[in-house]
């Protein structure tokens, strides 16, 4: 069953559903898997599995985001991965480690590669990390690289792949493997072991914003499967750059499955207005909507300020506070001071909820940062003037005069 569903369709519900059934009519646990977008679907869909099975369930649920598979892959098959390595010293257990180690054995194999024609050195080993997890993302061969190499023209393929067999080497070596080194052994298990033999059943939530290399897997998993349930929005992929979605999946299921997949829209204003506004940017339409506007300032004061008359209006009306939500490409100084002069005579708390936050922008971790710093002179570590300025008046509340 595939289900090509908008966001506000409840598609994951009906997934739910169909798990219940599943479960209320006898199959096992273990013959069924779940793959959720991150923990926080993965949760939710456990809670409504547990409230929907009518049944005394005997097992676990096999309920996980695709990394946790794999994590939960390599520790449950560790004897055969171990028996495959044939350098370095034998673990019982291996280390699932996260970025920090990696990134020291990285820096080491970094060391010994050359990088001549590489001038940017201080973002080498960032765009080291971006560019293994580009290959283990969209599970490329040393081969496809080369020729994407290629047609980039890069002067460092060579160095690069020095550098990506000696960190994967070392990886091996001391059987530390991050996020990324677990999901390029899953081929490994996947084609030498029976751990996966079980699944009859498969559901796949949010199947537009997976990664190539989960979309492999599904793909390998389809000549055992009795049925399967996934979900997806033809127009979804919406972190499409941050998660490295493979965005066309969406067109290959029917093809992969053979059948078609049954349309859901959901009936709520807003996706209505969303779509219309999606036609008008894909299908290059003008149609005007009167629960959008659009207006254009020449200064950002001026935008804000509009914005704020017409929440007071609807304020006026009626609407509560936290019905509003502002977004804003940059949360500065001017735009606090705005929200501080708007909110507080209304009134009103408000909350800023920003992704970019660094831990010093916070006053009280700055304040804990320049207390250490007193308590430890023997760091060495500087303390700047507007740092003792900050920790007087806001932590000590000693007056400004």
């Amino acid at each position: 069953m595939l289900i090509d569903a908008t966001i506000l369709s409840d598609k994951s519900e009906i997934l739910q559903k169909k798990y219940t059934e599943l479960i209320n009519n006898g199959v096992l646990p273990e013959k069924i898997l779940v793959l959720c977008l991150n923990s926080y679907k993965k949760q939710n869909f456990l809670k409504a599995v547990e409230n929907g099975v009518k049944i005394p369930v005997f097992g676990k649920y096999n309920i996980q985001t695709f990394y946790g598979l794999c994590y939960n892959a390599i520790t449950d098959n560790w004897v055969e991965i171990e028996n495959s390595i044939k350098s370095g010293k034998p673990f019982i257990l291996p280390n699932l480690c996260g970025l920090e180690l990696s990134r020291n054995l990285l820096d080491k194999s970094l060391k010994d590669g050359s990088f001549k024609d590489y001038f940017s050195k201080t973002n080498l080993l960032h765009q080291m990390f971006k560019r293994m997890q580009l290959i283990v993302l969209n599970r490329l061969s040393e081969k496809s690289v080369a020729k994407k190499s290629a047609i980039l023209k890069e002067s460092f393929f060579d160095d690069a792949l020095e550098v990506y067999n000696k960190f994967r080497k070392a990886t091996l070596e001391y059987r530390s493997f991050d996020y990324l080194r677990q999901l390029s052994i899953l081929p490994f298990i996947l084609k030498n072991t029976d751990y996966f033999k079980k699944i009859e059943y498969l559901f796949v939530d949010d199947a537009d914003e997976l990664v190539f290399a989960e979309f492999d897997f599904i793909k390998q998993l389809k000549e055992q499967l009795k049925e399967c349930f996934i979900a997806y929005d033809t127009n979804g992929a919406s972190r499409c750059g941050y998660l490295s979605a493979y965005k066309t999946s969406v067109y290959e299921y029917e093809k992969i499955f053979g059948e078609k997949a049954e349309k859901l829209i959901g009936n709520s204003v807003a996706e209505a207005e969303a779509d219309l506004v999606f036609k008008n940017i894909t299908e290059n339409k003008k149609t005007s909507s009167e629960k959008i506007s659009l207006k254009s300032f020449i200064k950002r004061l001026e935008m804000l300020d509009c914005a704020f008359e017409q929440m007071k209006k609807l304020i006026k009306k009626g609407a509560k506070p936290s019905d509003f939500t502002i977004i804003t490409p940059i949360a500065d100084d001017m735009l606090k001071m705005s929200f501080e002069r708007f909110f507080n005579d209304l009134d009103v708390k408000y909350q800023i909820i920003s992704g970019s936050k660094k831990p010093k922008d916070t006053v009280f971790l700055r304040n804990v940062f320049t207390f250490l710093k007193i308590l430890h002179p023997e760091w060495n570590i500087k303390i700047e003037p507007f740092e003792y300025r900050v920790f007087f008046f806001d932590c000590l509340n000693i007056p400004a005069k």
